[in-house]
């Protein structure tokens, strides 16, 4: 009898061990499954509000934290892959801008009318006069990580400065236009261009969400800066500021600057490089404990960006595909410095 009771007490035990061993595996599977099951009534002809209500429901309120732990410590992985599928088909469900929408060329800039290319950008080009030529500028939307930037080519021992000039360039969003003076400049540019320029792009909704803090005089110079949208400064929600700040000002750099980084999947290091530093400089310096820049301010999803402008919001979906960024920013490793 005690030998029985002995047998059956292990058998449980055993079977307790079995069943927690199993219940990662359970939960892989789940997931998968429900993944599955929504890329499939994706395709259905379910109208679009109830689609990605049950997308909210089913996966991202129970997966949340997985994604993100899954994602940096390998972007690559399978339900990001998914889900990027699923998002693809999403921009599918909105309409597109019509042709005759702004939404389709407008870029910041305020000389493309002039008819000189010396006043469209601060880049070095043999038909522009300059007092001296920097090796390296890194610029972009405000928010995409130039203060990360700059703290970290000073780690390696490069002469920079977060949004001013130095001996080896200048890294800052207000770079990206030429003008005499710019705002927040430390230290002056004055009549010096840049040999290599360096796109640095973020995703759109971290970056525009981020943008929302921006201080008044900041939207003022870009607002100079972008006569194709007339009173940009003035535009309420400051959400729908941000979303055509972002995709105007990245359009506008797109047409001169040499390369386009994130730092999603690059690092200070590969732009150093690309710019002709010794490798004496990019191969130290680069450090997890770089100063983070963090900023409250509300998250914001793709439906809120189309509820305040359909047109800028597809264009925005579009630049960021084309950057190759995933749509569900879940899945996008870029790292919390430049908020």
């Amino acid at each position: 009898m005690m030998i029985l009771t002995l047998l059956t007490v292990t058998l449980l035990l055993l079977g307790d061990c079995l069943e927690a061993t199993a219940v990662p595996a359970s939960k892989q599977g789940n997931s998968n499954q429900l993944l599955q099951q929504h890329m499939e009534t994706s395709t259905s002809s379910e109208v679009k509000d109830n689609l990605i209500e049950q997308f909210k429901e089913k996966w991202e309120a129970k997966h949340e934290a997985e994604i993100i732990q899954e994602s940096h410590s390998n972007p690559q992985n399978e339900k990001c892959n998914l889900k990027m599928e699923h998002n693809k088909k999403l921009i599918e469900l909105y309409k597109k801008p019509e042709k005759n929408s702004p939404a389709w060329t407008t870029k910041a800039g305020s000389h493309w009318n002039d008819g000189d290319v010396c006043l469209l950008s601060r880049k070095a080009l043999d038909e522009c006069d300059s007092d001296f030529v920097y090796p390296l500028l890194v610029t972009g939307v405000g928010r995409s990580g130039t203060h990360f930037t700059a703290y970290t080519f000073s780690q390696m021992g490069l002469q920079f400065i977060h949004e001013g000039t130095r001996l080896d360039g200048g890294v800052g969003w207000p770079y990206a236009v030429y003008n005499n003076t710019y705002v927040w400049e430390h230290e002056r540019v004055r009549n010096g261009r840049f040999a290599f320029v360096a796109h640095l792009v973020r995703h759109p909704l971290k970056t525009i969400a981020s943008l929302t803090t921006y201080k008044e005089i900041s939207w003022e110079f870009i607002a100079a800066h972008t006569p194709q949208v007339p009173n940009l400064d003035k535009i309420v929600p400051i959400e729908r500021r941000a979303l055509i700040h972002w995709v105007t000002w990245n359009r506008m750099i797109a047409t001169y600057a040499d390369k386009r980084y994130s730092l999603s999947v690059n690092t200070p290091k590969t732009i150093c490089e690309d710019a002709g530093f010794l490798p004496h400089y990019c191969n130290r310096g680069e450090s997890s404990h770089a100063k983070k820049y963090h900023r409250d301010h509300t998250l914001l999803t793709w439906d809120d960006l189309f509820a305040m402008d359909g047109d800028y919001a597809y264009m925005a979906m579009q630049l960021a595909m084309e950057y190759g960024f995933h749509l569900d920013p879940l899945c996008d490793n870029t790292p919390p410095p430049g908020d």
